[in-house]
């Protein structure tokens, strides 16, 4: 993983989720808390929090096929309603359900 933003981001997605506060995971707090972008930081315009999420959607796939008796998971899916989710057997932490029906990839359930 490239340590300089993937790491810390990777962190704060679980400590994040970990403590039930991955629906306030939002593209400004990560570009002004882990990627140090200033208060102007407009996600909008700059796409540096899309760009490093997806790497290290990368990073974790990559794991994962090397690690494949790992039995902690960790998903950061494309789904904007679904943050991120972190699982070990049948345990899975997830965003927490919003008032709109949506799927949370991690735990199959919709």
């Amino acid at each position: 993983m490239r340590r300089a933003a993937t790491e810390p981001f990777l962190l704060f997605v679980v400590e994040e989720t970990l403590a039930g506060r991955s629906d306030r995971m939002k593209a400004y707090t990560i570009g002004t808390s882990v990627l140090q972008r200033d208060e102007a930081f407009d996600p909008q315009s700059d796409p540096i929090v899309r760009i490093e999420a997806s790497r290290l959607r990368r990073s974790l796939e990559h794991y994962y096929l090397l690690a494949k008796d790992d039995p902690i998971r960790i998903v950061i899916p494309r789904v904007a309603m679904c943050r991120s989710s972190i699982g070990r057997g049948t345990r899975r932490y997830c965003c927490p359900r919003s008032r709109r029906r949506h799927h949370c990839p991690a735990s199959g359930r919709a």
